[in-house]
């Protein structure tokens, strides 16, 4: 079976419980249902940003982070249309482009993969380009996309909100846009006629003028139990209305990382699931803890259509408050918030807070051979952003005044 009818086939949300709980009964054990803390005292290499940096360093916003193989880390920072590259030693090596027209300007970047050679690339949404940079920094050549064969491409580049490197070094993956961004840019289409959405992973090779695009994953998404109704006529023009409506209050996220050999880890349901598929779209196996999902209750529906309200930036009305009451709540809450891929190959899954909504929850720990390693448990430590060789891991911080750092540490062997 393919991995498209694979994800198309999944079962519901009541048949995963089931056959969760029944998989738990047989094969594990009081012991392996348990977390086994770990301590997040990883030293300091360093830090880098602040309001008392150097100029370089005087990063304007949190953007996209990589290492390459010899420790030095890329970071974009688009609103100064610029990749700086760091030393291991937290000095400047580079950086390399500029606001401009020019080859090596930018015009909109928005996102940076770094291959392990040095080489990188940055998707450049204005120029509908991905421009391709040498290890020293020098410009290769742009990788434009095919619009030919793709319609709404143009703005879809714009809108990848995630790519990660192939480690063929000469191609990446990158996630379709999400449900939002597309009803933003169809301006009155059907958000779904603009192709990929962001549960689609292609694989873009960009060794050439143009990029030539294929899909390497097609995740599951839950389906509504019944039809969207018709908004009142006074708003039915508001794409956001629209997209509140197509997208279940609680429905499962889709979280995605490449392993060092091409693998594609995912997680797209509510269970305790990551799945992997080879750089060929061949299954190759599961990870799973014992973690059960609660079930959604009324309170919770309450307390969370209270906070939409809240969250929801204008005036409430009678006509509003009708339009949110028909948004559907997905049965389970998900376990599952995110998920990246260590440099060796390892993985940290971070799990749901105290309440539904949070994400902060505590983070499990795989090791290369998907074994479980242990447990950070809230507040020990975040994600990092990125990983890199020798347990090299790089965080981003921000002060009272919301200006951002990099925090450079080491993680030791036994977790990376």
């Amino acid at each position: 079976m393919s991995q498209q009818q694979e994800s198309s086939a999944r079962p519901n949300a009541a048949t995963i419980f089931v056959a969760l709980v029944a998989g738990l009964a047989t094969t594990l054990s009081p012991v392996d249902a348990q977390d086994r803390p770990l301590s997040a005292d990883f030293p300091e290499v360093y830090r880098v940003g602040g309001l008392a940096a150097p100029d370089w360093a005087q990063f304007t916003e949190r953007g996209d982070l990589g290492f390459d193989a010899f420790g030095n880390l890329y970071v974009l920072d688009a609103e100064a249309f610029r990749v700086v590259v760091i030393n291991p030693a937290g000095e400047l090596v580079r950086t390399v482009g500029q606001r401009g027209e020019g080859p090596g300007d930018f015009r909109d970047p928005t996102a940076l993969v770094v291959w392990r050679d040095g080489r990188f690339a940055v998707a450049d949404g204005d120029r509908w380009a991905i421009q391709v940079f040498g290890g020293d920094g020098s410009h290769d050549h742009y990788a434009r996309m095919n619009t030919e064969f793709r319609p709404f491409q143009l703005q879809q580049l714009t809108l990848q909100r995630r790519m990660k490197p192939h480690p063929d070094g000469v191609s990446l993956y990158a996630q379709g846009a999400s449900y939002a961004n597309r009803a933003i840019a169809s301006w009155g289409t059907h958000p779904d006629s603009m192709g990929v959405d962001d549960r689609t992973i292609e694989r873009f090779d960009v060794s050439a003028d143009r990029v030539v695009a294929e899909t390497a994953l097609q995740g599951w998404r839950a389906q509504r139990e019944s039809p969207r109704e018709s908004l009142p006529d006074e708003l039915e023009s508001e794409h956001i209305l629209r997209v509140f409506l197509d997208d279940m209050i609680l429905e499962p996220k889709f979280y995605w990382d490449v392993l060092p050999d091409g693998t594609l880890a995912y997680s797209d349901s509510s269970a305790y699931v990551v799945r992997f598929v080879a750089a060929d779209g061949a299954p190759r196996g599961e990870l799973r803890r014992p973690v059960v999902p609660e079930a959604v209750t009324g309170r919770m529906q309450a307390d969370l259509m209270e906070r939409e309200l809240d969250q929801f930036k204008r005036p409430s009305s009678a006509i509003l408050l009708e339009v949110m009451e028909q948004r559907e709540f997905y049965p389970e809450v998900p376990i599952i918030r995110w998920l990246r891929a260590t440099w060796e190959g390892g993985l940290w899954v971070r799990r749901r807070g105290e309440e539904p909504w949070e994400n902060n929850g505590p983070i499990d720990v795989f090791g290369t051979d998907r074994s479980y390693l242990g447990t950070y448990a809230p507040g020990e430590t975040g994600i990092p952003s990125a990983f890199g060789p020798d347990g090299l891991v790089a965080f981003w911080e921000v002060d009272e005044m919301d200006v951002p750092s990099i925090v450079v540490k080491r993680v030791p062997e036994g977790v990376r």
